[in-house]
C-alpha cells in the first residue's frame, strides 16, 4: 500500500521525487494471498513540500483488512536531483 500512496503523493507534489517521512500501518484482519482486495487512496493534507495520505485495504466485501497513513516530502534540491545522474539509479515507480 505504501507503493500507491507514494505515487499519490508524488502526483501531487508535482514531481517525480519524494522521500517518506512518516508511515503508520495497521494491520485489522489477516491478508489471505488467493483473495480480491480493494485499495483505496485519499489525500488528507497538502502543503508546499509535503503531502499526507491515508489508504485502507478492504474485502470485496468491505470488512477493513489494513489502514495506513504516510507523509510524503519533495526535498529542497529536487530540481537538482532531477537534473543529475543520481535520479538513473533511483526507483520512482518507472
Amino acid at each position: 500500500m505504501a507503493g500507491l500512496e507514494s505515487v499519490q503523493a508524488m502526483l501531487n507534489l508535482n514531481t517525480g521525487l519524494c522521500v517518506t517521512s512518516m508511515l503508520n500501518i495497521r494491520y485489522r484482519a489477516p491478508t489471505l494471498a488467493d483473495q480480491f482486495v480493494v485499495v483505496r487512496v485519499k489525500l488528507q493534507e497538502q502543503r508546499s513540500r509535503s503531502v499526507t495520505v491515508g489508504g485502507q485495504v478492504e474485502t470485496a466485501e468491505g470488512q477493513l483488512l489494513v489502514e495506513a497513513d504516510a507523509q510524503f516530502v519533495k526535498p529542497k534540491d529536487v530540481a537538482f536531483l532531477a537534473q543529475s545522474r543520481i535520479q538513473d539509479h533511483i526507483d520512482v515507480g518507472h
